[in-house]
């Protein structure tokens, strides 16, 4: 099949993820370096709903912003372009086609060539399609074409967002929900595991069940058998029966946040409760439940287990699916759309009016690391809609100090990495993989060389994501 056949049937079904795949497929066809599309509404900030190609934070410097912003109040043809500046190198750039005077959605491409984009019948065809399907999906009323499968049913307070990582991410739990084996999710504070976990039970045929989640850190230990397993009538003096969370959740799904946390004793536990199905109440009985597991942390896991604070045979129960979520750094063409989504509830929560915000303050915005990720994301949008004076915009002068500061420092200053966990891995993974290439890729033989048993070898090298790149021998 011809790519622009491709490009154009990835477009007929409307899906968020068919149009993120649509643009890449035209990025590759004509020769770019990368793309965008974006929306931009009145004088506003710019809008970046997708980018394909050269890394997403390009779409928020002032150069791409202002092209943006020239063809809007340019009125210009489709396929204008000039010369702009993108990660310190010259590109040229061009778009594409406007939708409406009202809501304005524009395909942007840059590469190294201006030869290179002549020809602007295809961007024409490609955009009206991604602009009809976005367009109806802002307002259904607008169209009766379904820009989501019917199922794709979000929780209240997640915002889907249209970066390429989130899109895999929604693949991957599609794929996934169809099962009921467990699936360990991962991902740093802040990203929005519980969120992915309620994405795994409602688009799975568990959706009619029960959904419950559990912090397993906030637990006390000695009150964590009767609140996981339940309590059996008459297991002491005066007390009554009473569901666990396992019952709780029967026939649904049971979301364990935070499962690093737990002590070696409440290990062995769990791992016999998702082994037999069989829940041992408080006080002797046992009742069977049919429950789907879905674990999540924050920890290291496979070092833990290394360190024998985590049971091998539990890490390997709860991760025979292994799920990542990306962290705010990797999903930064989602940023404008998290940030205005937040902006519009906590202006409703304020009972206020706030402007958007200015091009200098979203820079700023999109320059800071997120270690806290999407809740620190929420939390300063709160903080900003409280001090911002009513009806004007975001400023820089409204920004905390360490996001000024961070976003604003010289960019040599970021290449010096003075955590030693990822130094520390970095010197692990380098020795490992030298060992591999001596012993040509056998493991037995490594893990001498190493000084390490052979299955620690195996668990560093899933740790650290090492897989067999060539040789041969045992694996």
């Amino acid at each position: 099949m011809e790519v622009v056949e491709q490009i154009l049937l990835k477009l007929s079904s409307r899906s968020a993820e068919d149009t993120v795949e649509a643009l890449h497929l035209l990025v590759t066809e004509v020769g770019a370096t990368g793309g965008g599309v974006g929306m931009m509404q009145g004088t506003g900030c710019p809008h970046i709903l997708f980018t394909s190609g050269e890394p997403a934070r390009v779409t928020t410097k002032r150069e791409i912003y202002d092209f943006f912003r020239d063809f809007w109040e340019g009125e210009r043809e489709p396929g204008a372009s000039r010369e702009v500046t993108i990660e310190g190198r010259p590109r040229f750039a061009c778009v594409a086609l406007s939708m409406s005077k009202d809501d304005l959605f524009l395909l942007a491409l840059w590469g190294d060539e201006r030869a290179r984009f002549d020809d602007y019948a295809l961007m024409r065809v490609v955009l009206r399609l991604i602009g009809g399907a976005l367009y109806s999906a802002r307002d259904g009323s607008r169209s009766n074409v379904r820009t989501e499968r019917p199922h794709r049913i979000y929780p209240p307070g997640y915002v889907a967002g249209h970066s390429q990582a989130i899109v895999l991410l929604h693949k991957e739990c599609e794929l996934l929900s169809r099962g009921g084996f467990p699936v360990l999710i991962l991902g740093e504070t802040g990203v929005g595991k519980e969120h992915v976990a309620h994405l795994l039970h409602s688009w799975s045929a568990r959706s009619r069940g029960p959904f419950v989640a559990v912090n397993c850190a906030a637990i006390p230990g000695d009150l964590w058998e009767a609140e996981m397993f339940g309590v059996t009538k008459g297991a002491a003096t005066g007390v009554a029966e009473r569901e666990g969370y396992f019952e709780q959740a029967h026939g649904g799904t049971l979301f364990l946040d935070e499962v690093g946390e737990l002590s070696l004793p409440f290990q062995a536990k769990l791992l016999r409760v998702l082994q037999d199905q069989v829940v041992p109440r408080v006080g002797g009985s046992h009742v069977a439940v049919d429950v789907r597991v879905v674990t999540a942390t924050n920890n290291d896991l496979l070092r833990r287990v290394e360190e024998r604070l985590f049971r091998a045979d539990l890490y390997y129960r709860i991760a025979s699916i292994v799920l990542r979520v990306p962290s705010l750094r990797e999903r930064r063409g989602d940023l404008s759309l998290l940030f205005h989504h937040f902006l519009k509830t906590y202006c409703k929560e304020a009972g206020k009016s706030v402007a958007g915000i200015t091009l200098e303050a979203f820079e700023l915005l999109s320059s800071y690391e997120w270690p806290g990720n999407v809740r620190e994301l929420e939390y300063e949008v709160r903080r900003l809609v409280y001090l911002c004076p009513n009806g004007e915009p975001v400023t820089p002068a409204l920004l905390p100090e360490r996001i000024a500061r961070i976003a604003l420092r010289d960019d040599t200053e970021g290449d010096n990495d003075l955590n030693l966990q990822r130094q520390l891995d970095a010197v692990e993974r380098q020795m490992i993989l030298r060992a591999l290439e001596l012993a040509e890729w056998n493991r037995t033989r490594a893990a001498k060389i190493l000084g390490v048993t052979r299955p620690g070898l195996a668990m560093k090298m899933e740790r650290l994501s090492i897989g067999r790149s060539g040789g041969s021998g045992e694996v």
